[in-house]
């Protein structure tokens, strides 16, 4: 929605029309990463978000580097709107785009990313296999369907 500059009524409190017509009304605080004051509707105060002016400026601020943040699985996403298979937040994990890189072209869903080493964190291709459901489910299990204990 295309919006249209805030505006202070006579009693003090701000709203912002959009293009639609439909008033919000909130208050304007300073983006913590680039300054800019920005305006923020009631009700997304308490969330974490409200002290960024855009979800670029929130990715740089919880991680400190353009896009790039560790997911609670432990893995590395990269911000890429532009990826058909990014997440609702528009991020895709690094280990699947460095090989997408080295074999020009994107991996099919059903295409799995195996980290020889373990560490989730280390991207190299090196440390890289692409594998099928099956031939990963043969590196984590037993013929029995017991879990192979590694290191």
């Amino acid at each position: 929605m295309k919006l249209y500059k805030a505006t202070v009524t006579k009693s003090g409190k701000v709203y912002r029309k959009y293009k639609n017509g439909i008033k919000y009304y909130g208050h304007i605080r300073v983006c913590i990463v680039c300054r800019e004051p920005a305006f923020f509707p009631y009700g997304h105060s308490s969330r974490k978000t409200a002290i960024y002016c855009s979800k670029v400026c929130s990715l740089v601020g919880r991680n400190g580097t353009y896009g790039r943040r560790i997911n609670s699985s432990g893995y590395v996403l990269i911000y890429s709107p532009k990826h058909p298979f990014h997440n609702r937040v528009n991020c895709v994990v690094d280990h699947r785009l460095v090989l997408e890189r080295k074999l020009g072209r994107y991996l099919r869903r059903s295409e799995i990313v195996h980290h020889k080493n373990g560490i989730k964190t280390d991207n190299k291709v090196s440390n890289l296999l692409l594998l099928t459901p099956s031939q990963h489910s043969r590196l984590h299990y037993h013929a029995d369907g017991r879990p192979i204990k590694h290191r």
